[in-house]
Formats: C-alpha cells, structure tokens, sequence
C-alpha cells in the first residue's frame, strides 16, 4: 500500500512440465529408432562375414598364384634341358633345326608364362594385404604355404532354403529397415494428432522488512499450479503433408530393398551350393587325370630303360605329370574356398564364429584410455610356433 511499512521480497519457482503423448509420435519414433539400431547391427554383421569371405578368397587366390608358379618354374627348367639337348644333338649330328626351333619356342613359352605367373603372385600378395588391411615392406610379401582349411563344421539342411535366406543378416538388416520406415511414416501422419501436455508449478515466496537476503532465506512454499494441456491442429500445413508423403516413399523403397535382398541372398546360397558341387566334379576328374598322367610316366620311363625312347619323352611325360598335381592343388583349395561359401550361406550369422574357432582366433573388444572399444584379434595359444 502506498505510504505502508516497506517490505523486501525474496521469490523462487520450480515448474515440471512433461509431454504425455503426442499423439503417439514419440513412440513412432523409439520405434524407428530401435529398428535403426537392429538394421545397423545386422548391417555390421554382414559386412563382417563379407569381409571374411574376401579374405579367403584373396588368400586362396594367393595360394592357386603360387602353385602356378611353382608348376611353371619346373616346367620352364624342364624345357631348357630339352632344348639344351636338341642343340646337342645338332652339334654331332643326330638333331634338325627344326627341333631346336620348336625347343626354343616351348622353352620361351615357359619362361614367359613362369614370368607371368610370378607378377600375378606379387599382385595376389598385394591384393591380400590391403584385404586384410596390413602394410607390407617394398622388399617383403605375404606367402601362403598351405591352402584353405576345410570347415569341420556340419552344413545345415538345405532343403530348407526359405528359413535360412530369412535368417540371413542381410535379409534381417532390410526387415528391420522397413520396420524403422514404417515408424518413421506412423510418426509423420501423427503430426497432425492432437499433443497432451502436463505440467506442474510451485512457487515459493518470502518477505522481510530488514532486507532482501532476510526474505530469501525466509522464502517458503506459497502457490501451487497444476496444467493439462490439450492441443489439436486444424489446418496442417504444405510441409508435413509433403514429409508424409516422403515417408510413405521410404516405406515402398524398404519393401523393395527387401525384395532384392531376398532375392540376391537366395541366388548367392543357389550358386554356392552349385559351385560346391562342380568344385568336387572337377577335383575328382582332377585326380583320375592325375593317375593317368602317373601312369603314362612310369610306362614312358620303362620304355626309356629299356632304350626304347628318349629322355626328351621321359620329361614331356613329367611335364603333364606336374601340370595334373598342380591342376589337384588348385581345384583342393577353390573346393576349400567353396565349403566355407556354403558354410556361411547354410549357416547365417554363425559363419564368423564358426571361422575364428576353427583358425584358434579370439575376437574381444578391449577399451582403450580414450573410452573407445575396438575389436582385437589374437592367436589361441594353441596356435604359438606353427
């Protein structure tokens, strides 16, 4: 009141407002963002097993580079001795130029196809260490001295393909992408719902005739207030009606995502069943070749002790032999690379574990000074010193 006893005021509030619903965009959008994060974990399983198969088939390329390596480099040292002789035979007389020529061309032939098959060793070793995302000295490579393991793990039944084509990480990954757009489009058409609010206030009032520092700390509960709100908009505006629009988009380009998926996923299991199938045709009529080839040489090295042929025959006969167990190694380790293929499409997101087990490996996620988690991969000490 005016001409009144002087008063200082000391005032304080808290207020709690909480968003019931809004018309259930909210939880559209926890929706959409738990799909999000399933879609992305399958997306990462994917890629891993990915990854996994191009290593091994960098490694198996690496290996098949250097058996034909090895089989051109005997081969190539072969036909120099061959040629060596046919200038022998010339020089006291038993020989024709003709066979030195054609010496010549097949022993240049071996040189350069042995040429070759080294360069594609070096680019096989290269393309190994990038896949595996290693640096490499300019005067070392990697080698692979065996060939792919075959996996000792039983395959699934594969007469149930529609299961597991459903249970693959890529088919799960766009399952859970149209889940997340069908969310996001549930959340974009309850943009025009209506909003329940609630909200909670209290004020605290003190009041001292001395001083303001008095009335604070006198202040004391004074009012309460409580408010449910409830809102509904009339006239939705050109920009939600056209996010609408866009989200109802996203949701047929996920059907269609996962129409794709379904079908490449259904090829690739078709294709590596069939591959595994001609892998082991092709190794069987590897090895009848090859005890052929066994066959024809120790036939052709009689017939040279008993001075019925030549030596020229004896190492031609060696040639093909060599060429044969060349042929057995190669087509062992594209049937190896082929189990494993199948391994991975019979038995979907079980292929990582299935290959570290088998190679002694352990993969763990350790945590780092700055907070982060990687993932390490160390040997079993089962596998120190091989």
């Amino acid at each position: 009141m005016l001409g009144g006893p002087q008063t200082r005021s000391g005032y304080g509030s808290v207020s709690l407002s909480w968003n019931i619903m809004n018309s259930g965009r909210d939880i559209a959008g926890l929706r959409s963002a738990k799909a999000g994060v399933r879609a992305a974990s399958s997306g990462l399983d994917s890629q891993l097993e990915d990854s996994l198969s191009g290593v091994l088939q960098a490694y198996a390329d690496l290996y098949e580079a250097e058996v034909s390596a090895s089989e051109a480099g005997s081969a190539a040292a072969l036909l120099k001795e061959i040629y060596q002789r046919a200038q022998e035979r010339y020089t006291h007389g038993n020989g024709t130029t003709v066979a030195i020529g054609q010496a010549r061309a097949a022993e240049l032939d071996a040189e350069q196809s042995f040429n070759k098959a080294c360069r594609a060793v070096e680019d096989k070793a290269a393309a190994l260490a990038e896949t595996v995302g290693i640096r490499i000295p300019g005067k070392q490579r990697l080698m692979a001295p065996q060939p792919l393991p075959m996996p000792l793990v039983d395959a699934a039944d594969a007469r149930e393909l529609e299961d597991i084509v459903e249970q693959t990480p890529e088919v799960l990954a766009a399952k859970e992408k149209i889940a997340a757009a069908t969310a996001k489009f549930q959340q974009a058409k309850r943009a025009f719902g209506p909003s329940v609010t609630f909200s909670a206030r209290k004020d605290y009032l003190g009041q001292s005739p001395d001083s303001f520092g008095a009335a604070n700390h006198h202040i004391a509960p004074n009012d309460y207030r409580l408010n449910l709100g409830f809102e509904q908009p009339l006239f939705p505006v050109a920009t939600e009606v056209a996010a609408v629009d866009r989200a109802r988009a996203e949701v047929r380009k996920a059907q269609a995502g996962y129409d794709q998926a379904r079908l490449e996923v259904d090829t690739k299991l078709r294709g590596a069943l069939s591959a595994q199938h001609e892998a082991e045709a092709s190794l069987s009529a590897a090895r009848s070749s090859l005890r052929e080839s066994q066959q024809v040489l120790v036939l052709t090295q009689s017939l040279y002790h008993a001075g019925r042929t030549d030596l020229d025959s004896v190492q031609h006969a060696q040639l093909d032999r060599d060429k044969a167990e060349a042929e057995i190694r190669t087509l062992a380790s594209r049937r190896a690379f082929a189990e494993w293929a199948v391994a991975r499409a019979l038995r979907p997101g079980q292929f990582p574990s299935l290959l570290f087990a088998q190679l002694h490996l352990q993969v763990e996620a350790q945590r780092w000074r700055d907070g982060s988690e990687r993932v390490v991969t160390t040997l079993d000490d089962g596998m120190n010193g091989r």
